[in-house]
């Protein structure tokens, strides 16, 4: 008779609260399943906009292989011939003038009537030359031929989101 009833138990399936309990496991576990999904997802998103970003700076600051980006440019420039907070002019190492724009959130750079967009979402682009003095301070330069350091500070990212900001500096070719 023991078996019997045993038997019959198994034949009978779950009972109401087995399956809410199983229901309600069930739920939890795609909870966190969604979850974890979700936050893959939006990792996954920071981190493309994340590299989009420091591509884009890097390929402003050395150039994308065809041409020199803007920190080869003003480490071999001859002289700086104006500045202000949208452009730079300058004269190149091989007598040409260049001209570094800031433009509809572009840095470009024309040079021989050749305009090249260096960087897109850019914010502000400051470049700086340094010297020595006699006493040994540092002080900012007006001429990138008397210059021994050049320092560039721009701001770069995307509308409406989070801006990130790049400072470089280099020494400044055949210079003491």
């Amino acid at each position: 008779m023991h078996d019997y009833t045993r038997a019959q138990s198994l034949a009978r399936g779950f009972t109401l609260i087995e399956a809410i309990v199983g229901l309600a496991t069930l739920a939890i576990i795609a909870m966190v399943l969604t979850a974890l999904f979700t936050a893959g997802v939006k990792s996954f998103v920071y981190a493309s906009q994340q590299t989009a970003i420091l591509t884009n700076a890097r390929k402003m600051y050395e150039g994308d292989g065809a041409a020199h980006g803007f920190m080869w440019t003003l480490r071999d420039a001859k002289a700086l011939q104006g500045i202000s907070p949208t452009t730079l002019d300058l004269l190149d190492s091989d007598g040409s003038a260049v001209q570094f724009t800031l433009s509809n959130n572009s840095l470009t750079r024309t040079q021989n009537s050749r305009t090249v967009t260096l960087g897109k979402n850019v914010k502000a682009f400051t470049p700086a030359y340094y010297n020595l003095d006699s006493s040994g301070r540092i002080m900012i330069s007006t001429s990138a031929a008397t210059a021994a350091f050049v320092t560039v500070y721009v701001q770069s990212g995307q509308a409406g989101k989070k801006s990130y900001a790049f400072f470089c500096g280099m020494r400044l070719r055949n210079r003491s």
